[in-house]
């Protein structure tokens, strides 16, 4: 029996009903919703110029216990108070002796690492009692020295430890006559409790044990760039040549995960108490971009992706942080690529340069494409993009580079620790969704050389030629049971939200930046709408006591701290369109292809 006009139109329209509500299902997506900003002063003297990155806002810790962030920058630690949340004020302040890198906290303490008073100097780690709201009162229990430059300091999750990553950069002394390269180390400082205060112990790990098996590691992919070229053309020691970056801890606090930037590896660390040592250096391989898109030119005057390159980069990640789903252990990295220079005594040595110069100087071996040497002259192909100099080289011509490798990853990874297969790699899908949502603020630089006169769309495509979106940190937390991914992407200014299944791979959520861009840094600064530039530390903090879960951000260039809560739009509705001046959240997605295919079946079935 044929069904009649009436009876097929009430029927369509059910399977319309039916099939918009899957798509309602399957577009539901996680975003950021903007509860306050502060903005961290980078003096306390009489400062006529608005000055954008002034480091006042270097790193933070927050206490979700009492509402309290704990900042610090160049000059000066601040607390911060989110009780209320809406007005977050800073309620102490304290100025420090040395620029601070990194501050932690656990339990009742906190502890920051300071640098020393030159690049190459030791640096030093403080340990307070949390602060004492009562009576305003922030206690020092403990300092010590670390090795050079400690650029990360964390605990273990039972605050039974406190680890610093002592990168040890090389550069010249303070007598700016000898040339150094302290050694990569990390720092172990053990906390007990049985006193009160705590007593507090402090040892260093350091890779001396691996400078036999140098050639080694460098044979099975880590990245040896600097040799000596400052003393004498005399080979660096392993140990000298590693340098720590970030630290990532398991929950059961007996394995570190070590990230070695530079040498693009990452360095297992055992913490069981009296062993402490490192077991193993992994390289992190490298990442082929023949079937992915980028953006490799700032010089084209245009967002214009290139593909079918036979080049290849190196992942180099920046933060990296450890989460487990059912039981496997996974590491997120922020794959954000880093190259070396040093500047001694009137000379220069980098281990980067770009790809018209490295044609033009000859250093290319014979084997290399004439399409791709063709490439390499043209400034909006491969002629502006920054390659290494001392990686792929060939055996046969000395000297000469065969395989052309540039730095970073230009998105983020997902690892199983178990074996150290990268289960996910999101590909070219950052600078597209950058792209596709925010296109003002594209491989941008978020640094302008004049504040009063450029605007943050001034500056679009003119970090395509480095290392692109840039993603320098990144998060984990669990919302719903499901494990969420939050990275931090550096040069545009934005936090793209991933959703991790149980296999690690990882499914696009949302793109979100709150500043505006039609306006000039200094109006925005002044305006406080300029939003969260270089988002340099991100913090999860879980639902609790009928709280969202939420997210706090650190701009370092915008000397912001602000807070946000993790949404999902069907709590209500989301700003899913980009404004002209870059407010709000660039959100899109379509509909399943189950869901379309469902509801096309459907009325072909009914139509029949």
């Amino acid at each position: 029996m044929q069904p009649t006009i009436r009876n097929m139109s009430v029927l369509v329209a059910a399977i319309i009903g039916a099939a918009l509500a899957m798509a309602a299902v399957s577009e539901a997506y996680l975003y950021l919703e903007q509860v306050s900003s502060i903005y961290v002063p980078y003096s306390y003297l009489n400062q006529p110029k608005v000055k954008i990155d002034s480091d006042s806002m270097e790193q933070f810790a927050y206490d979700a216990e009492d509402a309290l962030a704990y900042v610090v920058g160049d000059d000066y630690l601040h607390i911060i108070d989110f009780t209320e949340e809406t007005q977050p004020e800073i309620i102490y302040k304290h100025l420090l002796p040395h620029s601070a890198n990194d501050i932690a906290h656990c339990g009742q303490l906190v502890a920051y690492v300071l640098r020393g008073s030159d690049s190459q100097d030791p640096g030093s780690l403080y340990v307070y009692q949390k602060y004492d709201r009562m009576n305003d009162k922030f206690e020092r229990l403990f300092e010590t020295t670390v090795n050079s430059h400690p650029e990360m300091v964390t605990f273990t999750p039972d605050c039974s430890k406190i680890l610093t990553a002592d990168e040890g950069t090389a550069g010249d002394d303070a007598t700016e006559k000898f040339f150094l390269n302290p050694e990569g180390r990390v720092s172990i400082i053990s906390v007990s409790y049985e006193s009160d205060p705590p007593a507090f112990g402090v040892k260093s790990v350091n890779f001396t044990d691996y400078n036999r098996k140098r050639q080694k590691y460098a044979d099975l992919g880590v990245r040896f760039p600097y040799n000596g070229h400052y003393n004498n053309m005399t080979t660096q020691t392993l140990a000298e040549s590693v340098e720590p970056e970030y630290i990532a801890i398991n929950p059961t606090a007996n394995v570190a995960y070590v990230n070695l930037q530079e040498n693009n590896a990452i360095a297992i660390l055992d913490l069981a108490e009296g062993r402490e040592f490192f077991t193993e250096i992994v390289p992190l391989g490298v990442k082929e971009w023949m079937n992915l898109e980028l953006d490799p030119s700032d010089r084209d005057d245009a967002i214009a992706f290139q593909t079918g390159y036979d080049i290849k980069s190196f992942y180099m990640p920046d933060a990296i942080k450890y989460f487990e789903i059912n039981g496997v252990g996974y590491l997120a990295t922020a794959d954000e690529g880093s190259d070396l220079d040093y500047r001694f005594d009137n000379s220069y040595w980098g281990d980067a340069d770009r790809g018209r110069y490295i044609h033009r100087d000859g250093k290319l071996a014979s084997t290399v494409p004439e399409s791709l040497r063709r490439a390499l002259t043209t400034d909006s192909e491969l002629g502006r993009l920054e390659f290494s100099v001392t990686d792929g080289l060939s055996e046969t011509e000395p000297g000469k580079i065969e395989e052309l490798f540039f730095f970073g990853g230009r998105g983020f990874s997902i690892i199983r620790t178990s074996d150290f297969v990268r289960v996910y790699d999101s590909g070219d899908d950052i600078e597209h969704k950058v792209m596709k949502y925010f296109p003002k603020v594209f491989n941008s630089e978020t640094y302008p050389d004049e504040e009063d006169r450029e605007l943050p769309s001034d500056l679009v495509d003119k970090r395509s030629d480095n290392r692109g979106p840039e993603c320098e940190t990144i998060e984990v937390g669990t919302i719903g049971g499901e494990t969420v991914l939050f990275v931090g992407v550096d040069r545009a200014s934005v936090i793209a939200i991933y959703k991790v299944n149980e296999n690690g791979q990882a499914s696009f959520e949302s793109l979100n930046k709150h500043g505006w861009t039609n306006r000039t840094f200094e109006k925005l600064f002044r305006e406080r709408r300029l939003g969260d530039l270089d988002p340099k530390d991100i913090e999860f903090i879980p639902a609790a006591n009928g709280k969202p879960a939420r997210l706090m951000v650190g701009g370092a260039a915008s000397g912001t701290i602000s807070l946000y809560n993790v949404k999902s739009s069907t709590d209500g509705d989301a700003n899913s369109t980009q404004h002209g001046d870059g407010r709000g959240q660039g959100v899109q997605t379509a509909p399943s292809t189950f869901v379309v295919f469902t509801f096309l079946t459907m009325v072909a079935v009914l139509l029949r």
